[in-house]
């Protein structure tokens, strides 16, 4: 399905958080969903970076450093969302 393209960006989120639930993904299954996210046009919500922070596996990046790009530009979007509301909250 995601060499047909037939998943869109929302529907490679869910998949990816359900194989890494269940601890039934490979780490080609993740970088292809990751991937596939990153063709995402809209911004992520809250539940859906909390899903992706609590539930996939992150150290999947460490056995391969050439995966360090991706890696950045994966998080990226979700890491600024974190520090927009973080200013919300912030009192210092």
């Amino acid at each position: 399905m995601l060499s047909n393209g037939l998943l869109s960006p929302r529907d490679s989120l869910d998949a990816l958080v359900s194989y890494s639930i269940a601890e039934e993904g490979t780490n080609t299954l993740y970088i292809r969903l990751v991937e596939s996210m990153l063709q995402r046009r809209e911004d992520y919500s809250l539940v859906e970076v909390e899903m992706v922070l609590n539930y996939f596996p992150h150290g999947l990046w460490k056995d391969d450093p050439a995966l360090t790009r991706l890696r950045e530009t994966f998080y990226h979007p979700m890491v600024e969302m974190i520090r927009e509301h973080l200013s919300k909250v912030d009192t210092r």
